[in-house]
């Protein structure tokens, strides 16, 4: 195995309105099925052969990710893999959810080891993404195309960069964009 290329998901609803969406089970939404098929048609991802495994993790906007970019082809899941668990703040916005002293306390502080009520710490999905990452490359021989989530792109870019000072943000990519890390080289790039 020389590559792993991670896409984050196409748009939701709850992207487009701006709500925390980690556990929740939500579909992909029109503009971002279409905007999938347009990258798609600019040959953005990587062509499939016979040297790699398609990935995703098992919530549905993943799912339905990999099936328009690679319409019948077989691919495994990995829940693992799934976004982090927002607990009590899922599919609530900022504005919503400002006014909360449970929201204030997640928030401020130390916001890798906070928990969210009835959900999980940044720190918990990052344990729970980097297992099953190294699960699946000692398993796997083929290059690896995985369509993940924000949070969980993060994460396995933080463990195979360490050394990199990369903030969520500037890791996150955009809606059905991602990255080719070269696994022996130990280099990064954008998906063109």
């Amino acid at each position: 195995m020389n590559k792993l290329f991670l896409i984050r998901h196409g748009k939701t609803n709850y992207s487009e309105e701006h709500l925390y969406c980690g556990k929740s089970d939500v579909p992909l939404c029109q503009k971002g099925i279409e905007e999938l098929k347009q990258k798609k048609s600019l040959n953005l991802y990587p062509a499939l052969n016979d040297d790699m495994k398609l990935c995703c993790s098992s919530l549905l906007r993943t799912r339905q990710t990999l099936e328009i970019i690679y319409p019948n082809m077989p691919y495994s899941v990995f829940e693992g893999f799934n976004e982090i668990n927002f607990g009590i703040f899922e599919g609530h916005s900022y504005n919503d959810l400002k006014d909360s002293p449970q929201y204030q306390t997640w928030i401020s502080g130390n916001n890798f080891l906070n928990v969210c009520p009835n959900g999980e710490s940044f720190y918990i999905m990052q344990k729970r993404v980097i297992r099953t990452l190294k699960e699946l490359l000692i398993n796997t021989k083929k290059d690896i195309v995985l369509c993940a989530h924000g949070g969980s792109i993060y994460c396995i870019i933080k463990y195979f960069f360490p050394d990199k000072n990369f903030t969520l943000y500037e890791c996150q990519p955009n809606y059905g964009e991602g990255y080719c890390i070269n696994l022996k080289e130990k280099y990064i790039t954008t998906l063109s």
